[in-house]
Parts: C-alpha cells; structure tokens; sequence
C-alpha cells in the first residue's frame, strides 16, 4: 500500500477504519483486486457502503478518481538504477 498514490491510500484507510481489515476483503473483494491492480476507477465505482452516509461514499469515490489521474509510480528496482 506504500506506493499507492496518496489520495488511494486515503481513500483505502477510510474504509479500513469503517470496515476494518478483514471487512474490506470481505465485502470487497472486486475493490480489493482492483487496488491490487492499481486500477483506481474500478475501485471508484466499488467503494460504495452500505450504512455510510452519501457525502462519505462520495469522497471516497472521489479520492479514488483522483488517484486515478496520477502518474503510476516507478517500481522500487527502477528508481534504485
């Protein structure tokens, strides 16, 4: 998760905090594939909870759009070279 891009991690650590660890593989396992992907607008259209109030499920998305946009980070033996 330490290269994600910042507003993926935010937006991953919310939904941790709600869920928490096991509750997010479990209830999202497509999010969870996707992030493993880095594919940030899958993950926007799969972060929506139940129980959780709009605005929130909205910055989430959001963050995670966000994310989207940003440039994918180099791997670590890349930026050694």
């Amino acid at each position: 998760m330490d290269t994600f891009p910042a507003p993926a991690h935010l937006a991953l650590l919310d939904m941790i905090f709600n869920l928490g660890p096991t509750g997010l593989t479990k209830a999202f396992p497509k999010l969870c594939r996707a992030a493993d992907r880095g594919d940030w607008k899958v993950c926007a259209a799969e972060c929506n909870r139940l129980g959780v109030h709009a605005s929130r499920n909205d910055e989430t998305r959001d963050l995670f759009l966000a994310a989207a946009t940003m440039p994918a980070p180099r791997k670590a033996a890349a930026a050694r070279r």
